[in-house]
């Protein structure tokens, strides 16, 4: 199972905005296949500032992202979400 690339907070991750591009589908992660959002954080939170990830992605070259505002929080956009990411079913 591949995963895409959402949104992060740039104010706190600047960088990431010169590296992954939303809709990237990550493909390894240090010659691993990537499996699982879940191992990816737990690998990153439990590393020090000077261990490398070297990320093989799949990028899309004419991908869109498209923004979703709706003026009231109770107001229903007919979007519904997989429990846990931010992947929209449908």
């Amino acid at each position: 199972m591949f995963h895409r690339v959402a949104g992060w907070n740039q104010k706190e991750r600047p960088l990431l905005s010169n590296i992954f591009h939303l809709g990237d589908r990550v493909m390894t992660v240090n010659n691993e296949p990537y499996t699982s959002v879940t191992k990816l954080m737990k690998l990153i939170k439990r590393s020090d500032s000077d261990t490398k990830f070297e990320f093989v992605l799949r990028r899309l070259p004419f991908g869109k992202a498209y923004f979703v505002h709706r003026n009231l929080d109770y107001e229903d956009i007919g979007l519904v979400l997989k429990p846990g990411s931010s992947e929209v079913k449908f």
